[in-house]
């Protein structure tokens, strides 16, 4: 797994301690009234004494005590026991002499009057100077006799007579009934090896009738009582389980989501690098650690406060200014605090530049539109475009503008539902919100947009802004509903009428939809944002180690950069996260728990910048994630209504389900999330967003979750998106953040902490059924499929798929035999097999990357899982699927699909067929 994060902190002094307190590396040195004294660590090699210090002096050697070369003679006299040199010397003279005085006599002495003689001498070296015995002295001689005698009377009167009655004859009959035994045993064998065997039977039958009648539990805290205890590290999740739900609190994630939302924080901002810090703090705080503030820099734009800075105007045709455009949005807070400054829309990663044009409305900018208008005959080059957001990546409908030779593009927000209210009635946009987006293309490559493909810390390398490929080179701009209605009035007339292209009623005043040409009325649009080619960004790490498979990580993550205050987008899917880090530390820190596997907890930065905080840092990483990465969470607008919506990997599949029916409906307690949720299987991710670089980079498995509204939308990347907003129309008393908090956690705990990986290898098998059908579905449907159609053998992935069911069906059958005999223990060899396993099911995934990558996109290696660059925007296909493959017959070369079918098939059964080695 990644290399341990060190926190950034600074400098941490360390606590003062005690002698106790030491660790064993550590030596003191004592001042007395005499000399000094030494207590040194049990570490090789023996101390010396250190010189006389007017204070206890600590010294830390590392690797035990310090040895002090060319030592005077003086210091290398014996101590005997840390009692003075002078002293020693004089007990040895007085010994010898008690000797001679034995000898000479011939004699022995009596045994008080020897005690009491070198008791004399003992306390004459103490204090030479005076010779005579004292009070004291006579005193302590008298308490030793009395002591002496009563030690006798119960020696004589207790001791013994019970070793007489007692200790004795059981020895004795002891000694005899060993005799009969080995008499007995020899007839049968060696009677050392027959006892030795009679004595592992006795003992293991003892252990097992404890452990079975519960005299002995199987663990503490939680660990399992029902004996599933193999190496003592398997826990109870029933009992975790119990303590997740009682620990949420509700209170805590309003109060991260009040700090977090109480100011604008775009990337590399002073809000941005506050919150980043504040996330720091409270994992610190939590007792995880290290904790790391990881410092990465990429290319950033932000938006421009300066009023000429950013302009669109509608020009008459004396070339005199109609009509200027208000380019800020209204203030969207009740009462706003000084901190509460709203930036100025933009569109992240735009170009700086200016252009001036004829109006050109597009719809919503995709492939199709752009077909339209060019069949049509209305000329776009030159024009400045406006379009609705919506349907397909921003970047890429700018793209489109600019290749078919625009000179600018002007954005406004999709209108989803026309009986949807607007704020501050209902929670769709304000008619003055305006959405902001980010150009940036990431189906091309995500991160820093001039590091493709490696990491921006790990080398100083960079291309030229020209010469990246994910980026229109088009200047454009946001705007909101009622900012964009004269230029849309204005075409009235011009070009073709298009009343399906109409936008729900907004913008309000608009009655008549229409394309313009070039006869429509001339806009100027001008932007010039503030550049910063490597410019910092934060993403904040933290981890809880793991005991058995200490290098496989299970990582959750969430963005942290918005474009305002984010509240919904992204600082819901925040508050979750420290709420997890909080609860999963405390078990970690005060309970006693420790996960098999290790849990990550990170706050990405730059999300918004072409997802380049968390590609960043998975380019950096990439070798050990491909190694070692087991599973990503992801958390990103993770709670905006009451619908669950759960996308990701089919290896999810069913543990899911499982989990949701152990969690209670936020609103009815008396039912299960499961039974509205039902038995659906996990959608295909298809947003993007921080877990691509996992899943489509370096092939780990990723799920993203959420709490969304099916019928309207949240005013998203607007300052409309706000506290206010979430306690209205959002999750005013946190119910859906505090459930989804509870399934996120288990989720966890199950990746973390179960001892065989939960992955449903069959569902993936299974659900590859699917994805192939809906490419056969795809491909039958577009253009030149009749004349090449049939050269293509989609059979080859279904026999694969087939494969993945088998190997599925293999490991269940594995799994439900350890079942069977991990109760009694798991023996070494059983561990064995089941690290395999382990190893085998992480494994999957990453023998499904193609390590030149995809044809024309090599920075993508999933042959299974990544989006399609131009996919369909009208249809439910599953277009991040076999992205490859898609791509090819898009583009209309057949000859491209065909091989790739082929070659996906053969990665896909080379990778089942290793899995069930």
């Amino acid at each position: 797994m990644p290399e341990e994060v060190h926190s950034s902190v600074g400098t941490r002094q360390s606590p003062s301690l005690t002698p106790d307190e030491l660790p064993p590396s550590y030596e003191v040195v004592v001042e007395t009234d005499d000399t000094n004294f030494e207590i040194s660590s049990d570490s090789e090699g023996e101390g010396e004494e250190i010189p006389f210090i007017s204070r206890p002096t600590i010294t830390n050697t590392g690797f035990g005590t310090r040895r002090v070369p060319n030592l005077p003679s003086w210091m290398l006299e014996h101590h005997d026991f840390g009692r003075p040199a002078s002293a020693t010397r004089s007990r040895r003279e007085s010994d010898a002499e008690q000797q001679r005085g034995s000898s000479d006599h011939g004699t022995p002495r009596n045994s008080e009057e020897q005690e009491l003689h070198r008791e004399m001498e003992f306390f004459e070296v103490l204090d030479p100077e005076n010779p005579s015995v004292s009070l004291p002295h006579t005193m302590y001689v008298r308490a030793s006799q009395v002591s002496k005698r009563f030690a006798q009377k119960i020696s004589s009167s207790l001791i013994i007579p019970v070793q007489q009655m007692i200790v004795d004859p059981v020895a004795k009959f002891w000694t005899h009934l060993n005799a009969r035994i080995d008499a007995g045993l020899g007839r049968l064998g060696n009677p050392l090896m027959l006892r030795r065997l009679a004595y592992l039977i006795i003992v293991s039958a003892t252990v097992f009738g404890a452990i079975a009648l519960g005299i002995v539990p199987t663990d503490s805290g939680f660990g399992n009582g029902d004996g599933l205890f193999g190496h003592g590290r398997f826990h109870d999740h029933r009992k975790v389980r119990t303590y997740i739900k009682d620990a949420i609190s509700a209170e805590s994630l309003r109060d991260t989501m009040e700090y977090m939302t109480s100011m604008a924080h775009m990337a590399g901002t002073s809000g941005d690098y506050i919150l980043g810090e504040h996330v720091e703090n409270l994992l610190n705080s939590y007792g995880i650690g290290p904790v790391e503030f990881n410092t990465e820099h990429v290319y950033l734009t932000s938006s421009n406060s300066t009023d000429s800075a950013m302009e669109l105007k509608l020009i008459d045709s004396n070339g005199n200014v109609q009509h200027e455009a208000k380019l800020y949005e209204s203030q969207a807070l009740d009462h706003p605090t000084e901190s509460q400054t709203q930036p100025r829309p933009f569109h992240a990663l735009a170009a700086s530049g200016s252009g001036t044009g004829h109006i050109i409305y597009a719809n919503y900018g995709t492939k199709e539109d752009f077909k339209f208008l060019s069949e049509k005959g209305v000329d776009i080059k030159g024009s400045i475009v406006f379009m609705k957001m919506g349907r397909m990546a921003l970047g890429l409908k700018v793209k489109l503008a600019e290749q078919a030779g625009a000179v600018g593009v002007v954005t406004f927000s999709e209108k989803l539902q026309k009986d949807t209210k607007l704020w501050p009635d209902g929670p769709d946009y304000s008619a003055d919100a305006v959405e902001r987006d980010s150009v940036g293309i990431s189906a091309i490559y995500p991160g820093d947009i001039l590091t493709p493909g490696w990491s921006s810390s790990r080398t100083p390398q960079v291309i030229e802004y020209k010469e990246a490929r994910n980026v229109p080179k088009i200047p454009s701009i946001p705007v909101s509903w009622n900012s964009a209605e004269p230029f849309l009035n204005a075409l009235k007339g011009h070009g073709i009428h298009v009343p399906d292209w109409g936008n729900n009623g907004q913008p309000a005043g608009v009655q008549e939809w229409w394309t313009g040409d070039k006869s429509a009325p001339t806009v100027f649009l001008k932007n010039e944002p503030i550049i910063g080619e490597r410019h910092e960004i934060w993403n904040v790490l933290a981890r809880i180690e793991g005991l058995e498979q200490y290098d496989k990580a299970v990582i959750i993550g969430a963005q942290r950069d918005a474009y305002c205050y984010g509240s919904v987008d992204p600082m819901s899917g925040t508050a979750i996260l420290l709420e997890v880090a909080r609860i999963f530390s405390t078990l970690y820190t005060q309970l006693g728990w420790t996960p098999l596997r290790p849990i990550y907890f990170v706050s990405w930065d730059g999300s918004e910048h072409n997802i380049a905080g968390s590609t960043e840092w998975v380019e950096a990483h990439s070798e050990d994630l491909k190694k070692d990465g087991l599973v990503y969470i992801h958390l990103d607008s993770a709670v905006s209504g009451n619908n669950l919506n759960v996308m990701g990997h089919p290896l999810f599949d069913g543990i899911v389900n499982s989990i949701l029916k152990d969690i209670s409906d936020p609103i009815v307690n008396t039912t299960s999330v499961a039974d509205s949720y039902g038995d659906s299987h996990i959608k295909t991710i298809k947003d993007i967003g921080d877990y691509l670089p996992f899943l489509s980079h370096t092939g780990v498995p990723a799920i993203t979750m959420r709490f969304e509204n099916r019928e309207s939308t949240f005013p998203k990347h607007s300052c409309y998106d706000s506290l206010e907003w979430m306690k209205k129309f959002g999750d005013p008393d946190f119910r859906y953040h505090k459930a989804l908090t509870e399934i996120v956690s288990f989720l966890v705990l199950r990746f973390a902490d179960e001892p065989v990986i939960p992955f449903n290898v069959a569902a993936y098998g299974d659900q590859l059924h699917g994805y192939i059908r809906d490419l056969e579905i795809y491909a039958r449907a577009s253009p030149g499929w009749s004349e090449n159609g049939h050269k293509m053998d989609f059979n080859k992935l279904v026999h694969a798929s087939d494969t993945m069911i088998q190997g599925g069906v293999y490991f269940n059958e594995w799994f439900n035999e350890w079942l069977n005999i991990v109760p009694v223990g798991e023996s070494p060899m059983m561990t064995g097999h089941r690290w395999g396993w382990n190893n085998r099911l992480l494994e999957l995934d990453k023998h499904l990357l193609e390590r030149n990558g995809l044809p024309g996109r090599n920075w993508f290696k999933h042959v299974i899982f990544g989006p399609q660059l131009w996919h369909p925007t009208t249809g439910d296909y599953e277009w991040s699927t076999f992205p490859g493959i898609r791509d090819a017959i898009e583009a209309g070369d057949w000859e491209t699909a065909v091989q790739e079918v082929e070659h996906v098939a053969e990665m896909i059964s080379f990778a089942c067929n290793r899995f069930v080695q």
